[in-house]
């Protein structure tokens, strides 16, 4: 998918929070947010726009 670098949002207790993708695998991004925390998640969790 190509991802690592890219700016994304993602839902967490109903908030928006921007990340920057650190690394990828087949199933899962490995994360760094907006508040310094690395995170774990599932693509299964990413929304296509458009």
């Amino acid at each position: 998918m190509a991802l690592q670098g890219a700016i994304i949002e993602y839902m967490e207790q109903s908030r928006f929070i921007c990340a920057m993708v650190l690394d990828e695998d087949s199933k899962r991004l490995r994360l760094i947010n907006q508040n310094g925390r690395e995170v774990n998640l599932p693509l299964s969790r990413l929304r296509r726009k458009g």
